[in-house]
């Protein structure tokens, strides 16, 4: 079972309030007082960690092998189905030219 939950399932939010918060300030911050100001950016960090602070408790409650989420909103690039390789992959070992013993030697004077 994966967990779930409102703070879970928005977590979106947690950079969006003070990414709003910041564009306010952009338009109206100067024609605010300070203390406005002060209290709405405050307040939007403090809003933020209530937010991560609700997600972390809902982790906490799930049975710990299912302490995993992911919540997918849209698919970026969606590459299809992916031809599989029958080649092996490149060895590393330390025969190749290359190797870190090549590249150590003694410092010379110039």
């Amino acid at each position: 079972m994966t967990p779930s939950g409102y703070f879970l399932t928005h977590l979106w939010l947690v950079p969006l309030f003070p990414l709003i918060t910041a564009a306010l300030m952009l338009i109206i911050g100067r024609r605010l007082p300070k203390a406005a100001v002060s209290f709405l950016c405050v307040g939007s960090v403090f809003l933020s960690f209530l937010h991560a602070t609700g997600a972390v408790l809902g982790l906490r409650a799930a049975p710990p092998g299912n302490r995993v989420f992911q919540l997918i909103l849209f698919e970026w690039i969606t590459p299809g189905v992916m031809p599989s390789s029958t080649r092996s992959p490149p060895s590393w070992s330390s025969s190749s030219p290359a190797s870190a013993s090549s590249f150590m030697s003694t410092p010379s004077a110039i």
